[in-house]
């Protein structure tokens, strides 16, 4: 039994080691750092999805995740929904989404039931949470992430 503890351990470890450098080379890559006051809204995401052929629904409702402090949106895609939490500044949601990633690190780490993964990604100020019904969301949500931040910097 402590045999299977110590792995366990071992195991959420290395996940959160791995997810902090992730995130750091997310925030790297993606310019967090970049000086400007060019803040990103949930419209600047709609809007980089249509330009990559996505079809989003056009409501909306309110989000709400009880490790994060700031309230967000759901949007659809398909089947797939997103939350957007836009956050005042980078260094804010940096501080977040750290504290979430560990936490899904640790739950997914026990996880059995076979649901597919909450996944997170970011572009400056906005952190983006969703269960992806299918891979071409998932990347297309990572791609408009992507390039966000990319225009963000310029």
């Amino acid at each position: 039994m402590t045999q299977r503890l110590k792995t366990a351990g071992l195991a959420i470890l290395i996940l959160v080691l791995g997810m902090g450098l992730i995130v750091a080379a997310t925030e790297y890559e993606g310019g967090a750092d970049a000086s400007g006051p060019r803040l990103l809204t949930v419209n600047d995401l709609v809007s980089t999805l249509d330009v990559q052929g996505v079809v989003v629904a056009p409501e909306r409702s309110p989000a709400h995740h009880p490790l994060l402090g700031v309230a967000g949106t759901t949007i659809w895609i398909g089947a797939s929904s997103i939350e957007v939490y836009a956050y005042p500044d980078v260094a804010s949601r940096v501080a977040e989404e750290q504290v979430l990633q560990r936490h899904i690190m640790q739950l997914e780490a026990f996880s059995t039931d076979g649901n597919p993964p909450l996944r997170v990604t970011s572009a400056r100020n906005l952190l983006l949470l969703f269960y992806a019904e299918s891979p071409d969301h998932a990347a297309a949500v990572h791609e408009a992430a992507r390039t966000l931040a990319a225009a963000a910097e310029s």
